[in-house]
């Protein structure tokens, strides 16, 4: 729901932790909500983000970096989840080198890829601590561990 009163357009899709919902309009996906279930409103870029993400539930080998996403937050954050939207599949990157990469530090790393509105779409699950360990993720670790999972099982 905006802050004015407009609903988003909703579809949800059952993963194998439980639904994941997708809202958005005309200017582009708003949010992404793991283990959420909203009553669907469809729309057609919803669509075809909803058969995007089962296709890669299923395992596929899938891109999102062609759907369009609103991101109404702050430009610095903005640019930098760009940054991170990049991140290619079934890769990881540590906090650490993408802090080196965008001048942040990898505190503040951690800050803004928890301002992700869009997870799975902007990859954020794809930045772990240098030693190998998960950190923090928006939907938890369980969602983390199993998204990083699937990616490497079926990255071709």
């Amino acid at each position: 729901m905006y802050l004015d009163g407009k609903s988003l357009y909703s579809e949800t899709v059952n993963s194998p932790l439980g639904p994941v919902t997708i809202k958005g309009d005309e200017q582009g996906i708003h949010r992404i909500l793991l283990g959420v279930y909203d009553k669907e409103k469809p729309y057609p870029l919803i669509e075809w983000v909803k058969n995007m993400m089962i296709r890669y539930f299923n395992g596929e080998k899938v891109e999102f970096k062609e759907i369009p996403v609103f991101l109404n937050i702050k430009k610095t954050i903005s640019n930098f989840l760009i940054y991170v939207r990049q991140i290619p599949y079934g890769e990881v990157e540590s906090y650490a080198s993408l802090g080196l990469k965008t001048k942040l530090h990898p505190r503040a790393v951690g800050l803004y890829l928890s301002k992700n509105p869009v997870p799975i779409i902007i990859p954020c699950h794809r930045v772990i601590m240098k030693d190998g360990k998960l950190g923090g993720f928006t939907g938890g670790t369980k969602w983390k561990s199993f998204l990083l999972q699937l990616e490497r099982k079926n990255k071709i």
